[in-house]
């Protein structure tokens, strides 16, 4: 089968009567015979996706015999002339991109028949035919693989779309990467998440879909998903300073389009200003030279205020982060603290979320001590003084006495105290934290009377949330989508559950099969 690389999705195509167009080049224009050239179909507009296999067939009609015909598909290109890119008298390619079509927009393609006479070449030509590609799948990005290689599906429904009113005819795309770049992406899935626009102000080109794996880190076109640079491209590289990250990108997050930040192994960036503007330095915290960022830090509210784990010490700084190179944190106060000290928490963070209790802002931190007691910790980051740990610190919650709690893998959080979860490799359990007497006991997670049924192994959890700033409209179901990978015989399966904000329970279960083990999922909003 012949291929051509495309780098769009909707393609409008028309023929013509047959017609002759004079090309530079050693070809003799004296008539090769009675040439017709039609669309076998008589459609002449065609709608396809970014990787699929589009076929036109095309009827040539002539007095002379088949063989001595041959047939070449030719591209207007840049420089104003036509250029070959696949023989065969039927389009037969599959849609993929390469430097015949460099970006969006359109192009005229037409075929050429051509016979050779006396060792010259008469060729005859059809209409020109018109490519516009644009647009792009929306719904929800499922990175998955079989932990040699990744790749990222694409579930269209409406329940991932985030608009509540909007409407899409309901597909799934298994192979949304590797068919538009040739390959999938090597090793195992780690994350994947979207650089998500506000109201058009920065042009769609700008943003972008960021892939983890333990063997790559890359980044993707988020209108075609067109792979368009790895992970060191985000960097600056001078003479002075060569290599100024480590390669191990470890969390990417984005506050708009003009701000963003990474952690790549315990240094962090913050890039702003132009959507696609690079990092240059990192972020040198003032009495903290040795500070080792947690890839659970980040971004928490308008002002670029950083919430930074520090794993050297083990306890919790804030800062701004401003393209300013230093940056003077804010100390916790150790002394008088209460229910934990946040300056040194004596354990490790595990997980870390805004869960909307109590004051606003507060976050839950899922903690490991030495001995290997995990608890809860609440934190107030917006505490009017900050310095003080009795403010920032609100409470601690022991959970070592839930069930299975020490197997737990995932753990996740909704809106408010009565959706906490975590996940072990085959249950997925409910408890609720209260104030007056540390937390609820746990069970498994229930529809109605029937516990929600997950066989095979649990791969990942994750509760859907809109993105950290609001410059689109929030996701109509952000903190009520919960997704469950599960994996089984070879076959992976996402399960999407609808949750109760109120109660924790599930309102509803279905399931989308046929992917390989899934490592991660997030929305897909353009």
């Amino acid at each position: 089968m012949k291929k051509i690389f495309c780098y769009m999705i909707l393609a409008a195509m028309t023929f013509g009567s047959t017609g002759c167009y004079k090309d530079k080049g050693n070809y003799d224009y004296t008539d090769i015979g009675n040439v017709v050239v039609t669309v076998s179909s008589g459609i002449h507009t065609y709608l396809v996706q970014m990787g699929q296999h589009l076929i036109i067939p095309v009827t040539v009609t002539s007095d002379v015999p088949e063989s001595e015909l041959k047939y070449m598909w030719e591209i207007f290109d840049e420089n104003s002339r036509f250029r070959e890119f696949g023989e065969g008298r039927d389009f037969d390619f599959i849609i993929r991109p390469d430097n015949y079509f460099p970006t969006f927009g359109s192009y005229s393609v037409r075929l050429r028949v051509s016979r050779e006479i006396d060792g010259h070449t008469h060729s005859m030509y059809s209409s020109l035919i018109t490519i516009t590609i644009s647009g792009g799948d929306l719904g929800l990005m499922v990175l998955h693989g079989n932990d040699t290689e990744s790749d990222i599906g694409i579930i269209m429904d409406r329940h991932f779309l985030v608009s509540a009113n909007a409407q899409i005819e309901e597909r799934i795309v298994y192979n949304s990467y590797s068919s538009v770049n040739g390959a999938k992406i090597p090793g195992r899935g780690v994350f994947i998440i979207q650089q998500h626009m506000t109201g058009g102000v920065v042009p769609i080109e700008t943003c972008n879909i960021f892939i983890r794996t333990d063997q790559a880190a890359l980044f993707a076109g988020a209108e075609g998903m067109v792979k368009k640079g790895d992970y060191m491209d985000l960097f600056y590289s001078t003479p002075t300073s060569p290599s100024l990250n480590n390669g191990n990108l470890q969390k990417i997050q984005f506050y708009n389009n003009n701000n963003r930040c990474v952690i790549d192994d315990g240094v962090l960036f913050v890039s702003t200003g132009l959507a696609n503007s690079r990092f240059s330095i990192p972020k040198v915290f003032t009495g903290r030279p040795n500070l080792k960022a947690s890839k659970h830090s980040f971004i928490v509210n308008q002002n670029l205020q950083g919430l930074i784990f520090d794993e050297n010490t083990r306890g919790f700084i804030r800062a701004s982060l401003t393209t300013v190179g230093e940056v003077a944190p804010t100390i916790i106060n150790s002394a008088g603290w209460g229910p934990f000290n946040p300056a040194n928490m004596q354990a490790d963070l595990l997980y870390l979320d805004n869960i909307g209790i109590g004051a606003s802002g507060n976050h839950l931190g899922v903690f490991q001590e030495d001995d290997g007691t995990i608890f809860l910790g609440e934190i107030n980051f917006n505490a009017a003084n900050t310095s003080d740990a009795n403010a920032f610190a609100v409470a601690k919650y022991n959970i070592s006495r839930l069930p299975e709690f020490e197997s737990a893998k995932f753990h996740a959080v909704g809106a408010n105290s009565s959706t906490c979860y975590y996940a072990t490799s085959t249950a997925v359990y409910q408890y609720a934290v209260l104030r007056e007497s540390g937390t609820s006991d746990a069970r498994k997670l229930m529809v109605g009377a029937e516990q929600v049924p997950f066989t095979g192994e649990i791969t990942m959890m994750k509760i859907l949330k809109s993105p950290v700033f609001t410059g689109i409209s929030a996701y109509h179901r952000a903190n009520r989508m919960m997704l469950v990978g599960t994996y089984e015989n070879g076959v992976g399966t996402l399960h999407a559950i609808m949750i109760d904000n109120m109660t924790g329970q599930a309102e509803s279960h279905r399931t989308f099969t046929g992917f390989g083990r899934i490592y991660d999922v997030n929305l897909k909003s353009m």
